[in-house]
C-alpha cells in the first residue's frame, strides 16, 4: 500500500526534517530523516515508471546527504531503534547509475 506508506513517511519528515536541520541538528531526527528518506526511496522504486525510479534515487541521495551528517554514525540510534546503514543507502544509489 504505497500510498499508505508515503502518507505516514510525509508525517514523519514534517516532525523531524526541521528538528534534524542546522548546525547541530538532533541526532534522533536526524537518524529518522535518513530512515525515512531511505523509506521513500524504497515505496517509489517499488512503483512502475521512469518517474518513479527517478524519485527514489532523488531519495536515497537525500538518505545519504542525511548520513554523511551524523557524526559517529551507531547501527542503534540514540533512542534505540534500529539505523540505516550507509553501505545499503549506497547500494540503492549504485543502482541509480
Amino acid at each position: 500500500r504505497p500510498a499508505e506508506a508515503e502518507a505516514e513517511y510525509q508525517t514523519a519528515l514534517a516532525l523531524s526534517e526541521p528538528l534534524s536541520a542546522g548546525a547541530r541538528p538532533n541526532l534522533e531526527a536526524l537518524y529518522g530523516v535518513v530512515n525515512v528518506y531511505y523509506g521513500m526511496g524504497e515505496v517509489r522504486a517499488g512503483m512502475a515508471g521512469e518517474r518513479s525510479r527517478e524519485q527514489a534515487c532523488d531519495w536515497y541521495r537525500k538518505s545519504y546527504a542525511a548520513f554523511q551528517r551524523i557524526p559517529a554514525w551507531r547501527p542503534i540510534t540514540p533512542n534505540e531503534f534500529e539505523a540505516r546503514a550507509g553501505r545499503e543507502i549506497e547500494a540503492r544509489l549504485a543502482g541509480c547509475e
